[in-house]
């Protein structure tokens, strides 16, 4: 995500030992470092453009792509893309409270 240049997508995350954060779209900084603690890492998959009337681009399938190379083990969501860490896999909050 963070040599993309013309759209970054929003994520939150899970820690096994913390609450949800909220979205975020630092993909330098605001990682849950170390990453072995990620319970879920929530990926939007939605842009939506400046246009009048606004336009929702779907960028699903290079990202679900690139965790397919990658070998994630993850979910599609209607507006997002949760990738697990832990088992057993926790849908709580998946495809809810979305930012664009």
């Amino acid at each position: 995500m963070r040599v993309r240049t013309e759209w970054k997508p929003s994520y939150r995350c899970k820690c096994i030992d913390g609450p949800p954060s909220g979205w975020d779209t630092d993909w330098f900084y605001h990682l849950p470092f170390p990453l072995m603690s990620v319970e879920w890492l929530d990926v939007s998959v939605a842009q939506q453009t400046a246009h009048v009337p606004p336009r929702i681009i779907d960028h699903s399938a290079w990202i679900e792509e690139l965790l397919t190379r990658i070998g994630l083990d993850f979910q599609k969501g209607t507006q997002m893309i949760r990738i697990f860490g832990y088992s057993p896999k926790s849908l709580d909050l998946f495809d809810r409270d979305i930012v664009h």
